[in-house]
């Protein structure tokens, strides 16, 4: 064939041992650079990747503060048909806001909003907590009150009055200003049971850890308040 020596001579010899070097030469080479090439794209796709992520966060935490804004942060009424469902009206709002939002994201990303999502991280977990606590409450609270009133003769119908009533005290209101929310029970029973209550020594055990758990939500709230009435 010609420029391909004859073989079995020096000159064939000669030939095959440059020929085969350049050849993988080259196909180490285009392979060294082909993964090269590969890693650099891969780079920089990542890169753009994580700038559009950064930017979707920050839309999404922009708009997120918007609704934030709405929040009813003046008013902090009561609920006192149970512990569980006296958290603060603020707090169940921004709960109900940021459920599904990626926060441990946004935290580890948008370190400009640290604070605020540090704020709102805390809040999720202060729930978590007050509704554990505020449960066992409302166990202990709920059979405390059946017992008081199957004790008197009277039937279920008659507990929910004892449990707001206790629950509204907690918080520091008397009789005459929760009996508005009552239906049922006279003041001497109510504020009979209440006194009974507070001898009953896991009952009254339970009170203050949800005290100082909705006290945390409250006080959270306030600060979230202050960073976006600030942004």
């Amino acid at each position: 064939m010609i420029g391909i020596p004859p073989e079995n001579t020096p000159e064939f010899i000669s030939f095959s041992v440059s020929f085969w070097a350049a050849l993988y030469s080259g196909l180490i080479y285009s392979l060294f650079t082909g993964i090269i090439v590969g890693l650099v794209i891969w780079a920089m796709q990542t890169r753009a990747e994580k700038r559009i992520q950064k930017l979707k966060f920050k839309d999404d935490l922009r708009s997120l503060k918007e609704k934030l804004k709405q929040v009813n942060f003046g008013q902090n009424p009561i609920i006192i048909t149970s512990a569980l469902r006296s958290q603060p009206q603020a707090a169940r709002e921004i709960i109900k806001l940021i459920d599904g939002k990626p926060l441990e994201e946004w935290h580890r990303e948008l370190k400009e909003e640290g604070e605020l999502i540090r704020q709102l991280i805390s809040l999720q977990n202060q729930q978590l907590e007050f509704n554990r606590l505020a449960g066992r409450l409302d166990e202990q609270l709920n059979q405390f009150v059946r017992n008081y009133n199957a004790e008197r003769n009277a039937i279920s119908v008659n507990d929910p009055a004892h449990i707001s009533h206790f629950i509204g005290r907690l918080h520091g209101f008397q009789y005459q200003q929760i009996n508005q929310w009552l239906d049922s029970g006279s003041e001497q029973t109510l504020q009979e049971s209440w006194q009974n209550a507070q001898n009953e020594t896991e009952l009254v055990a339970r009170t203050r850890p949800y005290l100082d758990a909705r006290q945390g939500l409250v006080q959270t709230t306030e600060s979230i308040r202050q960073i976006i009435s600030e942004s």
